[in-house]
Formats: C-alpha cells, sequence, structure tokens
C-alpha cells in the first residue's frame, strides 16, 4: 500500500477502504499521514475523508455516533468549499448527507453539483443520477426514473450508471428493465479489473446483477 508518493499513498488507501467498506481503516490511515504532513491538505484530502466519514455514519447504529460522524463529513466538505468554492464533489458531498437523512436540501445541493460538474467539462452522467438517487429516495419515482436515464446517455460507458438502474427497477418492481440493464452491467463489470471484483463492492455489483430479477 504504501508509496514514495503520499498522495498516491492516500489515493490506494482511500479506494482500498471505499471498495471494501472499511471506511473507519481509511480514516485512521490517512489523518495518520496529514498527522505529519499537513501540507498536503487540499480539495481532494478534504473530499476524500468526508466521503469516508458519510460512508461510516451510514453503518452507525448509534444515532448519536451516526449524527457525529455526518457533522464531521459536513465540515470537511466546508473545508473544500473554502479552498475551492465551485466544488462540484464538495457540493454533492454536502447533498449526500443530506440524501443520507432522506431530506429535500438534498435536491438543491445535487442539482447545483450537477452544473458545477458540467461546467468543469468532466464526464456529468453520474451527477445527473444523484439527482435521480436523492429523488428515488424521497420516493419520486417518476423525477428519479428521469434522471437515472439521463445520466446514462451522457455516461453510457461507467459501469454506475448502469447499476443505479438495476437497483432502482428493482425497487419499483420493473424486473423487465432490471434484467435488461444488468445485461450491460455485466458486460461493463467484466472488463473492471480482478481485483476490484474480488473486493467487497465488486462482489455486492455482482450479487446485484446475479438478483436482478427479483424484488
Amino acid at each position: 500500500m504504501k508509496t514514495k508518493n503520499p498522495s498516491k499513498n492516500i489515493d490506494a488507501i482511500f479506494h482500498a477502504a471505499m471498495n471494501n467498506y472499511r471506511y473507519d481503516y481509511g480514516i485512521r490511515k490517512i489523518e495518520k499521514i496529514i498527522a505529519t504532513r499537513p501540507g498536503l491538505l487540499n480539495e481532494d484530502i478534504f473530499c476524500k475523508l468526508g466521503v469516508l466519514y458519510d460512508h461510516l455514519a451510514m453503518r452507525e447504529s448509534s444515532r448519536v455516533l451516526r449524527k457525529r460522524h455526518e457533522e464531521h463529513a459536513l465540515s470537511l466538505y466546508r473545508r473544500a468549499l473554502k479552498v475551492s468554492p465551485n466544488s462540484h464533489r464538495a457540493t454533492w458531498g454536502i447533498g449526500r448527507v443530506w440524501w443520507h437523512r432522506r431530506s429535500r436540501k438534498a435536491i438543491s445541493y445535487a442539482l447545483r453539483a450537477y452544473r458545477l460538474r458540467k461546467r468543469s467539462g468532466e464526464k456529468i452522467g453520474l451527477y445527473a443520477q444523484n439527482v435521480g438517487l436523492v429523488y428515488e429516495a424521497l420516493g419520486d419515482y417518476r423525477n428519479a426514473e428521469k434522471w437515472l436515464l439521463r445520466g446514462l446517455r451522457e455516461n453510457k460507458t461507467d459501469y454506475g450508471s448502469y447499476l443505479n438502474l438495476v437497483v432502482f427497477y428493482r425497487l419499483i418492481g420493473n424486473f423487465v428493465n432490471a434484467v435488461r440493464y444488468a445485461r450491460s452491467l455485466r458486460v461493463r463489470y467484466e472488463c473492471e479489473p480482478r481485483s476490484f471484483q474480488r473486493t467487497v463492492w465488486g462482489r455486492k455489483i455482482k450479487e446485484v446483477i446475479m438478483n436482478a430479477n427479483r424484488p
């Protein structure tokens, strides 16, 4: 895991933590690195730590600890915005916390993050789908489907674009479409490295593909 380049080391730790649901591990390792090298702190590091904290919050059974982790994540995203006011990552990060809380506040953040991402010239498909995921959590399935399909049109190469649609159609009981998008998801998933497929997240995606015709 360790490399001579601390930024690459942090990146490797982050992806290993996210793909294996080891959020606390990622936080400990990254915070240990930046404790001795505070000069590394930038928008990217703030956002990475924010993601780890907001995902850790989702796994907490304690309401007190969950809120504490969420507030820490929000603080990190706000610090990222001070460094880079137009950060689509930090903007969506705040939206993601509100999404997990099933709050309509998430919609405005998701839309702003989508617009900022579009302005940056980077791929916008998953950011469009983020808007759909918020609507899905709020039970507005018409708008959820609209944004999820829009995201797919804007990025047909990322497996995540198909994964979100498979999960959505299973949720609403449209198994014909779930199976249809699962086929496309499988093609892209099988192009991913074996090392990724063997992670907890990789195995979860395979499970979603296999169960596309089930609630």
